[in-house]
């Protein structure tokens, strides 16, 4: 009998154990989210002398308008910004990154009187890929966790029984 209940409730623990599901997608989003802070922070140890000036940006297209609105809310998400900082932006235009066309942006924080160059990113036309320039690596692409978690969806039959 003792034999029985014990194989029960190892059976019971590995059926709760496969709910756990694999960490390694969340572990790779971790890791791009760590860079990309450890880049913003280096990037705050040094302090750039000014802006640069405006004629070195150019002006965004309208087609572009989306892609830099995209941007800017994935750069809030992945590095946010910190008490009073202000976040600038400036268009540098066009690039290939991985055989996609993108739209190139340039990001800075100001905090006071200090200017801090974040980095650069490139946004995808044809979809929503976001990538970051790093010096050492080129162009790192920045994870996307738009897409729930399978134990983060509603089943239809649990549904159901919320419904009833």
């Amino acid at each position: 009998m003792k034999a029985a209940f014990f194989a029960a409730v190892v059976a019971a623990a590995a059926v709760c154990m496969t709910g756990c599901g694999s960490t390694a997608k969340k572990d790779s989003k971790k890791a791009a989210e760590a860079a990309v802070t450890e880049q913003r922070e280096l990037s705050e140890q040094t302090v750039i002398e000014q802006l640069p000036a405006a004629d070195e940006f150019e002006k965004i297209p309208d087609d572009a308008v989306d892609a830099f609105n995209y941007s800017v809310s994935e750069l809030k998400r992945v590095c946010p910004v910190k008490g009073k900082t202000k976040r600038l932006y400036g268009y540098v235009g066009e690039e290939t990154v991985e055989n996609a066309d993108c739209y190139v942006f340039c990001v800075y924080d100001q905090k006071k009187d200090e200017t801090f160059y974040v980095g650069k990113v490139a946004k995808t036309k044809a979809d929503d890929r976001l990538y970051l320039y790093d010096e050492n690596s080129g162009y790192e692409l920045v994870e996307n966790d738009d897409e729930p978690c399978w134990s983060e969806t509603v089943t239809a039959s649990y549904a159901a029984e919320i419904t009833e």
